[in-house]
């Protein structure tokens, strides 16, 4: 799972903006014959460029050595406007082509054709056609795809302004992290300097406890810090709602990793397990969510929802209230309520429900392998992030109901 890296060209002509977008798509599978059948079906989809080629020794994948992969390419024709558009349907199609033969799409990203076109390895090559025959084969195609859908935006959840920025909250935060240094992890230190700001410095310490997301053996000794700075009355609440979105991170990010390999397991015929470091973190994470304070901000109470669905604790009253309050984000704490009662069915249709009002967080290569609790996660992940970038920031004196 994951969206593609989208790179865009833009070329200004008679006063427009026009985007040259290409996609490249890598869908491995088992046997040579499954091979040419993807091959084929990518072709008939309008595939300008399709190779296939065996898996010789990957050091990456070793699992999947002497299985075969195939690669493609597909230009779609330039787009006006201001709003890239990820080809979701494209990518959902090749998604399920691939699982047709119990394969996987090991890679799909975007870049500029001119790029793509020039660097695409031809090696096995078994098919290719000039633009414009591609063009003529998939408009079709792109004539039935559903149109993207209109997304009506709830306005921003209310928090207390970032407040001191300079010295005094990052005393605060500096304070925190000394307070707990004998308890977190070596690897999770801040040096005495190097940070610009109070934000630069809590981002230092994410990077540390998880870089790129990836948990790694302290990462679960890290939890306690994380959670001293939710609780420190003196961290303002845009950090506070970030540090509670890491808590969060930590706490799914077995269950994120399950539900990408979901196809992967399938192929292989090997059911996943959440690894011992990540089951650690979202242990550690369960163990501290007593001790996290509620009702300090609309922002950090939702945040605060959306982490005790994934630590299986109870979210706080504050929630519930912003639903009353907030109608649009009546499908968002559904989904978090249903997750507490870990019933599949209520889960799948709290979440069917939030992917109506919300397209655009919707990962469009998400696997139906993937239970449906780790995909409703996942999505809540993208609102949590959604909701910390479009926060109101008010003074409490101006708050009113």
């Amino acid at each position: 799972m994951g969206g593609p890296a989208e790179f865009w060209l833009r070329v200004d002509w008679k006063d427009a903006v026009v985007r040259v977008y290409a996609q490249s798509y890598t869908v491995t599978v088992q046997e040579e014959t499954d091979a040419q059948a993807v091959a084929d079906l990518l072709a008939a989809r309008g595939h300008r460029l399709v190779a296939v080629r065996p898996v010789v020794n990957s050091a990456f994948e070793p699992e999947v050595n002497g299985w075969w992969r195939v690669f493609s390419l597909v230009v779609d024709p330039p787009t006006g406007g201001d709003l890239p558009v990820e080809p979701t349907a494209e990518i959902r199609a090749v998604g399920a082509i691939a699982r047709r033969f119990r394969g996987v799409v090991t890679n799909s990203y975007g870049n500029r054709a001119d790029l793509l076109v020039r660097i695409f390895n031809r090696d096995g090559l078994v098919h290719e056609v000039s633009q414009e025959e591609s063009e003529a084969v998939r408009a079709p195609i792109r004539a039935v795809e559903p149109a993207v859908a209109a997304v009506v935006l709830p306005e921003g959840l209310r928090c207390g302004p970032f407040g001191a920025r300079g010295k005094v909250l990052r005393a605060a935060l500096e304070a925190v992290a000394q307070a707990t240094t004998d308890a977190t992890p070596a690897q999770v230190r801040l040096a005495p300097t190097g940070y610009e700001d109070a934000g630069d410095l809590l981002a230092t310490l994410h990077d540390q406890a998880m870089h790129q997301g990836t948990c790694r053996a302290w990462t679960a000794g890290a939890v306690p810090l994380f959670a001293a700075i939710v609780a420190d009355e003196r961290v303002s609440d845009p950090y506070v709602a970030e540090a509670l979105a890491l808590l969060y991170e930590m706490a799914i990010v077995g269950r994120r990793q399950m539900a990408w390999r979901a196809d992967k397991s399938v192929a292989l015929g090997q059911p996943e397990a959440e690894g011992g470091d990540e089951s650690a973190a979202r242990a550690a994470v369960v163990a501290v969510m007593p001790a996290l304070p509620v009702g300090r901000s609309e922002l950090t109470d939702f945040v605060l929802g959306a982490l005790a669905a994934a630590a299986g604790s109870t979210a706080p009253p504050g929630l519930d209230q912003i639903a009353r309050d907030y109608p649009a984000r009546e499908p968002a704490v559904a989904l978090i309520h249903s997750l507490s009662t870990g019933d599949p069915n209520a889960i799948g249709s709290a979440l069917a429900d939030l992917k109506r009002v919300r397209p655009d967080l919707v990962d469009a290569s998400e696997s139906p392998h993937a239970p449906v609790e780790y995909l409703a996660l996942e999505l809540l992940s993208g609102l949590v992030e959604w909701e910390i970038g479009h926060a109101r920031m008010v003074s409490r004196r101006l708050w009113s109901r």
